[in-house]
């Protein structure tokens, strides 16, 4: 994300009138990104580390069953979209 962070940054300064509006804009970009991140991760150390009683059956079986590969390609196709 801070390498994503940094080009989209980068591009919007070279255009920049103003820095603080520039700015702004900038966190309005990045914002459902980063979050949308973020809430992928919570949700995988979510699931790989509870402790709850059955947990790791049902984490086996959630692999078995494919969710995990259709999740990594969902989540992998968005971050593929352009910044």
């Amino acid at each position: 994300m801070a390498i994503e962070d940094v080009i989209v940054l980068a591009r919007m300064l070279g255009d920049a009138g103003s820095i603080p509006a520039t700015l702004s804009h900038w966190m309005t970009r990045r914002y459902d990104r980063c979050l949308y991140v973020q809430k992928g991760s919570l949700e995988t150390g979510r699931r790989g580390h509870s402790e709850e009683p059955g947990s790791l059956e049902a984490r086996y079986a959630y692999l078995r069953s494919g969710g995990a590969q259709a999740d990594l390609d969902r989540r992998l196709a968005r971050l593929a979209e352009p910044i």
